[in-house]
Formats: C-alpha cells, sequence, structure tokens
C-alpha cells in the first residue's frame, strides 16, 4: 500500500524540516511542508493529502482559523493541532472546531515525534471507518430505497429515524411526516397488542421476530401485511433501535382463507358423516380420513393425511392392496378382469359391495362399502370417496335375535312387556305358569287385575319412576287364578316397542325367600328375647361400634338406658390395658375363617370411671342381615380377688414357714450348740460366760422371729376397708409435733394400717436422733394420690434407702418397714424413702386411683 500524504503547516522552517525527516522515517508516511496557513490551504483543496497537522500560531491567519475554514468548506480530513501554545481555552477551541487532536511541543523530540505520528495514524484509522460507515449506509439506503418492502427503523420510544420510499408509499405519507414522529400505522387493538408483546419478547439472545398483523388503511379498507423486526442493541446488551421489513400479504390471505374455508367445509362434510369416510386424489393419496374412520381403524386421520401406495389399505387387511375406491379410476375392463366378486350392485361410477376381514381388532368383521368419484367445478374427476359401515353386529343380531327369542319364551323368570296404562303386549311361557292362565286368558287381562290392592295404590307413581330413571327394582304381590298370592321380585325397564315407551318386566318368584326371611325374622326375634334375659352381658357392634346392649351389660357397666351406649364406639367400655388385645380380637374376627375368639380375660370400665375385670367370648355374628361381632361377657372381679388373696396367702404361708422352719431352725440350732459346748466347757468360768451370752443372743433373736409370726400371720385375715389417715396420725407424742394434711381423705387398706403409721412415727424417734416435727401431707396427681411422711432428723443413707425395707435389717426387731409395705401392698399401695440424707426421712406411699376417697364417697 502506497504511504498516507501528510500536510504540515507551520512558520518556523526548521520545525518543518526535522518533522518531515522523523514522520517518513517511520515509513507508511509521505509528508509535504508549508509556511503559511493561506499556502497550506491552498494545498488542502487539491484534495491530495490524508491528514493536516498545523501550528496554532502563524503569522496571516492561526491554526484554529485554518481549521474553521476547511470545516467549512464540507472538508472532514483529519487535522492535529501541533503547538507550543497550552492554555486551555486554546485546547477547548481547537476541539470544538472539529480538530481530532491537539498536540503541545517540547520535551524528547523522539518521544515528541513518536506520539505524533501514532495520533495521526489514530485519526486517519478512525476517519477511514467513518468513511466506511457513510459509504454503507449510503449504499443501504440506496439498496433500501430499491426494495419493494416496506422498510422502517424506530427508536424504543417508537420515534421513526428512517423510512424508505415504498413505506412513503404504502401509507401515502411522505418522510417529513414519518421521521422524528411517533408513526404507527392504524390496526385493530387486537393486533396493536400483539406487535407489543411482539416488540417486547425481543432480546440480545432472539433479537428477530416474525408476525402477520392487518392495517386500516386511509380509505377504510383491511390489508393484511407481514413483518419481520429485528431489535439492535449496543456492546452492552441495551436497545438502540428497531429495523422492521414488510410486505403486503392481503391476496395471500385471501387465498389462504378460501383454501381453509374450502378444506374446511370438505372436512366438516365428510367429519359430518356417520359411516367410516376417507377420500383420495388421482394419486392415491389420502385428502381425508373422519372421525368414524379412525375410531374404526384405530390410526389417527393426522398419521394417514397425504399418505399413498395403498397405505389406507393396512388397517383394514394387514397389507397394500387394492381395495373398492381405488376401482373407481380403473377401466371397465380392468374391473371384469379383477374378477371383484364382492360388488353386489354398480350404477355407473357408483360401486357398492361388502367382504369379510379374517381381523379387524382382533376378531372377525363383515363390512359394507360404497365408493363414487369425486369432481371439481370443472366436471374433472380428482379423486374418490368410499364410506364404510361395519355389518358385524348387524348379522351377529340377526343370528342371536333367534336364540334371544328362544331364549326368553323358555327363561325360568317370568318375562312380560305391556304399556304404561298396564296392558299386557307380550308375556313367556314362565309368567304363564306362575300366574296359571292361559295366553289367551292372561292377555285380557291387565296388571291391575293381577296387583294386590297395596301394590294397585303404587302403580302410577313406580311408572313415573321408571320412565324418568329407566330402569327400577322393587318387590311385588300378584294374586293368581286360584287366588292364592304370589311374592315376586320385579327388575322393570323402559323399552322402545313399535316406537313408543313401553315397560319390559323380569320376574322371579321369591316365595321361598319370604318364608326364609319369616322364619329368620322369628329366629332373630327369639334369640333376641334370650340375649336380653342372659345372666351374661352381650354387646354386639359393627365397624366398631355398639348396635346392641342386654340389660345385664347395662347393669355391669353402670348404664341406666341403651342410649349411653348404643352407637358408642365399643372401644369406650374398654380399659387402657386391654384395648389392643381387643383390636386384635377385632382384626382375627375380621380377616380370618375363625368364627369365635375362645374366652379370654380383660379389663373393662364402667360409666363412673371404676375398673372390672371380665371373661369374654367373641363371636363373628350377622345382626339384622349385616355382619357383626356379638361379645358375651361375665364379671370375674370376685375370681380375680379371690385368686389374688390366695396368691398372697400362699405368699405369706411360704415366708411365714422360710422364718419358722429354716430362721427359726438356725437359730435353735445355734443355741443347743452353744448350751453343747458350755456343758463341755463348765470348768472355765470365762468360756462359759461367753457362750451364756451367745445362747441370751439366739434366744433373742428366736423371741424376734417369734414377734414377727405373730404379726405377720395376721395380715390379710380380716378384709380391707376404708380408714381415715387423721385418725392414725393427728396426734403429738412427747416434744415431736404432728401435723397432717390429708383432711376427709379415707385409704382402702388392710385393718393393720396403723402399724404403718405407727412404725413411721417410732422409726422418726428410735432414729432420727433430733426429730422435733413430723408432716403428713396428701397430694393428687394423674396416676392417684400421693402421701408423703417427713421428720426433720438425721436422714437416711443414700446407699441404704431400699436396704431398710428388707426383712430382718435394723438395729431392733428388723421386721417393721418390711411388714409396712406388707400392709400397704396388700390393696396395691407402694412404699419408698426419697428423702435428704442430713435434712429428715421422707417417705412416700402411692395409693393408686380407686384406693382413696374424700369424706366417705362411695
Amino acid at each position: 500500500m502506497p504511504p498516507d500524504r501528510l500536510l504540515y503547516i507551520d512558520d518556523e522552517p526548521a520545525l518543518l524540516e526535522i518533522c518531515k525527516l522523523f514522520l517518513e522515517k517511520a515509513g507508511d508516511f509521505s509528508v509535504d511542508t508549508a509556511p503559511s496557513a493561506m499556502e497550506g490551504l491552498s494545498m488542502i483543496e487539491s484534495g491530495l493529502y490524508d491528514a493536516v497537522i498545523s501550528d496554532y500560531q502563524m503569522p496571516d491567519i492561526d491554526g484554529i482559523e485554518l481549521l474553521k475554514r476547511i470545516r467549512a468548506a464540507g472538508n472532514t480530513i483529519p487535522f492535529i493541532i501541533f503547538t507550543g501554545r497550552g492554555r486551555e481555552q486554546v485546547v477547548i477551541e481547537a476541539l470544538n472546531s472539529g480538530a481530532d487532536f491537539y498536540l503541545q511541543k517540547g520535551g524528547d523530540p523522539r518521544a515528541q515525534f513518536t506520539e505524533l505520528a501514532n495520533l495521526v495514524r489514530q485519526s486517519l484509522k478512525r476517519y477511514r471507518v467513518e468513511i466506511a460507515l457513510i459509504e454503507s449506509e449510503q449504499r443501504y439506503r440506496d439498496v433500501v430505497e430499491d426494495q419493494t418492502e416496506l422498510i422502517s427503523r424506530f427508536l424504543p420510544d417508537g420515534t421513526h429515524v428512517f423510512v424508505n420510499e415504498a413505506y412513503c408509499k404504502y401509507f401515502g405519507r411522505s418522510r417529513e411526516d414519518i421521521l422524528g414522529k411517533k408513526f404507527t400505522p392504524d390496526s385493530p387493538p387486537d393486533d396493536l397488542r400483539d406487535v407489543r408483546i411482539l416488540i417486547d419478547s425481543l432480546t440480545p439472545e432472539h433479537p428477530v421476530g416474525k408476525m402477520d398483523q392487518r392495517v386500516i388503511m386511509p380509505d377504510g379498507t383491511v390489508r393484511w401485511q407481514r413483518w419481520i423486526d429485528r431489535a439492535i442493541f449496543d456492546e452492552k446488551g441495551t436497545l438502540i433501535e428497531f429495523q422492521s421489513v414488510g410486505r403486503d400479504i392481503s391476496e395471500t390471505k385471501e387465498v389462504e382463507t378460501a383454501l381453509r374455508k374450502s378444506e374446511k367445509m370438505l372436512s366438516d362434510i365428510i367429519n359430518f358423516l356417520p359411516d367410516p369416510t376417507f377420500a383420495i386424489d388421482r394419486e392415491g393419496r389420502v385428502i381425508a380420513w373422519n372421525h368414524a374412520i379412525e375410531e374404526m381403524t384405530g390410526v389417527a386421520a393426522a398419521d394417514m393425511l397425504g399418505k399413498g401406495n395403498h397405505e389406507y389399505t393396512i388397517p383394514f387387511f394387514g397389507e397394500r392392496r387394492k381395495i373398492l375406491i381405488d376401482l373407481i379410476f380403473a377401466p371397465e375392463e380392468e374391473i371384469l378382469k379383477l374378477q371383484y366378486h364382492n360388488i353386489i350392485r354398480r350404477e355407473g361410477k357408483l360401486l357398492i359391495a361388502d367382504t369379510s376381514l379374517p381381523h379387524l381388532h382382533g376378531k372377525k368383521a363383515v363390512l359394507w362399502g360404497k365408493a363414487a368419484p369425486l369432481f371439481n367445478e370443472n366436471g374433472e374427476m380428482f379423486g374418490a370417496i368410499e364410506s364404510i359401515r361395519d355389518l358385524t353386529g348387524r348379522r351377529e343380531a340377526e343370528e342371536k335375535a333367534g336364540l334371544l327369542a328362544s331364549f326368553i319364551e323358555t327363561s325360568p323368570a317370568a318375562i312380560t312387556i305391556h304399556d304404561t296404562d298396564g296392558y299386557f303386549l307380550y308375556t313367556n311361557q314362565k309368567n304363564l305358569d306362575l300366574h296359571g292362565y292361559t295366553r289367551e286368558e292372561f292377555f285380557a287381562l291387565n296388571l291391575h287385575d293381577l296387583d294386590v290392592p297395596k301394590d294397585t295404590e303404587l302403580y302410577d307413581q313406580r311408572i313415573r319412576d321408571l320412565m324418568e330413571e329407566g330402569e327400577a327394582t322393587f318387590e311385588v304381590s300378584h294374586v293368581r287364578k286360584d287366588g292364592t298370592i304370589l311374592p315376586l321380585q320385579v327388575v322393570a325397564k323402559r323399552i322402545r316397542w313399535s316406537d313408543r315407551d313401553v315397560v319390559m318386566s323380569i320376574a322371579t318368584d321369591i316365595t321361598e325367600r319370604k318364608r326364609s326371611e319369616e322364619a329368620l325374622r322369628e329366629s332373630e326375634e327369639r334369640y333376641r328375647s334370650l340375649m336380653e334375659q342372659s345372666f351374661e352381658g352381650v354387646v354386639i357392634h359393627q365397624q366398631g361400634r355398639v348396635i346392641f346392649i342386654n340389660e345385664t351389660a347395662r347393669e355391669m357397666l353402670g348404664a341406666v338406658n341403651n342410649e349411653k351406649y348404643i352407637g358408642k364406639p365399643v372401644l369406650d367400655c374398654v380399659h387402657p390395658d386391654s384395648r389392643e388385645d381387643v383390636k386384635e380380637r377385632i382384626r382375627s374376627l375380621n380377616d380370618s375363617l375363625n368364627q369365635i375368639v375362645p374366652p379370654l380375660e380383660e379389663k373393662f370400665i364402667r360409666l363412673d370411671g371404676t375398673v372390672f375385670d371380665v371373661e369374654v367370648i367373641a363371636t363373628k355374628y350377622f345382626f339384622e342381615g349385616e355382619p357383626a361381632i356379638q361379645v358375651a361377657f361375665r364379671d370375674i372381679s370376685e375370681r380375680i380377688q379371690a385368686e389374688k388373696e390366695l396368691r398372697e396367702a400362699n405368699r405369706q404361708l411360704y415366708l411365714l414357714n422360710s422364718v419358722t422352719r429354716h430362721d427359726m431352725a438356725n437359730q435353735l440350732l445355734a443355741l443347743t450348740g452353744y448350751v453343747k459346748l458350755a456343758r463341755e466347757t463348765e470348768d472355765d468360768p470365762v468360756a462359759v460366760k461367753d457362750y451364756l451370752g451367745k445362747i441370751y443372743s439366739a434366744a433373742e433373736a428366736l423371741s424376734r422371729q417369734i414377734e414377727f409370726t405373730k404379726a405377720y400371720q395376721n395380715l390379710g385375715v380380716v378384709k380391707p376397708f376404708w380408714q381415715s389417715i387423721e385418725r392414725y396420725c393427728t396426734q403429738t407424742t412427747g416434744k415431736t409435733n404432728i401435723s397432717c394434711e390429708c383432711r376427709g381423705i379415707e385409704i382402702f387398706a388392710d385393718p393393720m394400717l396403723q402399724n404403718v403409721f405407727a412404725n413411721l412415727i417410732e422409726n422418726s424417734h428410735r432414729h432420727g436422733e433430733r426429730v422435733t416435727r413430723i408432716n403428713i401431707e396428701c397430694h393428687e396427681n394423674p396416676e392417684g394420690l400421693s402421701l408423703v411422711y417427713e421428720d426433720d432428723g438425721t436422714g437416711i443413707p443414700e446407699e441404704k434407702k431400699e436396704m431398710i425395707f428388707k426383712r430382718g435389717y435394723g438395729r431392733n426387731t428388723g421386721f417393721g418397714l418390711f411388714i409396712a409395705r406388707e400392709i400397704l401392698g396388700f390393696t396395691g399401695m407402694t412404699i419408698c424413702e426419697t428423702g435428704e440424707p442430713g435434712v429428715g426421712a421422707r417417705f412416700e406411699i402411692t395409693v393408686p386411683k380407686g384406693v382413696y376417697r374424700y369424706g366417705g364417697q362411695s
């Protein structure tokens, strides 16, 4: 490429020479010089230069004035001010006048001219880009102006910045009417909304959109246009402009609309046909495939339209072959040659035939078809159409009709057909046999002659319901010819007979069922009476809710009448401890073939909340015809208590036996042993004295054991009864004050309950060392009653809290607290020590619900 030609203007000859040398040494410049602005101006007008470098301060005119004259002449050549003047206002004026760059002289020459060369290059590059852009835009405008398409460009706010001549002519506007204004062609509101939606949807990733819209022309006519809109974004993704290219497609739309109407009309006509129908063109391609044939073949129209090569025969025959519709296009001799024997009638080009298919939807089928040609408006045959009808059902119906008539006549049920007034139109032989009439006699009767009086009154309502609902099931009683009553179960259905609504009745003799129901009712009444008089409680429940309860069960559960339990959950009368067992029993009876669950022991709850023990037998049962579960139970509380007392007595006997046979035997053995040793050492007074001491200890132990058995044998001898707590603990002994905060509370306990409090008070005095106060309190909680005994003595060490209740432990008899626990346990109470060592002893007695009461409450 030739070097760029530069003109350097300066009134300093030395600078002209050195600047020329440095710039040309760079290799891409050719530099001419001018010593004055006026001479330089004439040289610039020659048009030979690519850029100008000028000093600012010169004799005739300065560099800025030179620049102004050049720009005024329309010359946009790059212009650089190169001067020693560095005032700020000079720089601003130079740039405002159109200078590309401003460079101040001074400093290192090489660096100075290198920078100047770079500024020249930048100016030239930018200038050439601008020139190219201007030329490109001009070419663009020339091309756009030559286009027949409508082209416009507008800003995001709708202001137009460009429109071509075709756009102006189409809308009958001048450029001055459109440019710089927000021009919008008149369109229906829906179309304007769609345009806005399209414009708003354009993004840097998807900047182009396309749509068809209507435009209302100045003369009021409506035209269709197709527009392609492009959104233009800058490098930051900011929308700066839109470009739209459109064309008039009104004629295309008219053709498309007419075609769609025509196609829709043909499609609607074919789809309206009830018979499966399809059509093909002269090339054998499917051009219509209606809903009925979709249902027959299972092939959707979308999958068949446009297909050729006999594709339409595959759903019927499983292969490609010629069928009736193909013969429409065949000459007569070809039809004869094919020997299509299924054709049953031929009327010119109209062909009618039937055929058997080995399988259609997996079964044999008989089809009837009719094919005809299709002609256009010029009378030219452009295709063929065929309608098909499935005769399989009709043929089968014809075959079955005889069988059905035979079946009805020989049916074991009585079948009649009568009109809404009750006159008979048909009867089978079974009906005649049941009523005892001949056929002639029966048809002379009306339905009212057969109904018993109460059913005659219901006839009109039954007919109305039957006509509305279409069918009905009911029981009715007829009078036979011999006067006896015939109970019937009737299924009636509304049917058509000779173009009118009539009633077909299928009746079954239910004489035996009625007898069985009556016998069952009598049996249930007898059974209900037995259950009411039973000594055992009986409850029947369905789906977990009580539906029957006898008097014995009501009394045991504390109910005055049935309303307390009927309809309530059966688990309400079952103690929580037994509910899971009851649920499992119900599941077992419902899910298995077992008819009965063996006797089980459970706990029930009375209405007043008291608990009692029962023995239960559960059985599957039908109550009034519905499956249910019958529960029979008896109160075994006394037996359970007797068994408990027996176990307690055996335990006491075992303990007494242990004391007498084991503990006392051991002490007797020790005592007799020491006596023997004392005799053998009677000459040694010291040894004898030692043995005598041990003999005395053994005797004391025997005495304590005898005292224990005397006390223990009385436990449980007398039945427990209600005892006031205040009676045993409200007293003052010596310096110890005993207070009781259990006013009005009684405990159901063994008569030896007083020994419990006496033993606790004695232990406080004996072992508490400094006891001055004893306090007894009662606190009720969800589990029952908590009775607390406290003193302010030395307390009991942690490691001895449980040992003090063991038999034989302690410095005295060792039986006090052991017997106290036994006395309390006899009626279900427990005792434990929970005091803080060094602060005092604290004994907590837990009394379960039902073992305490307030103020003599029963």
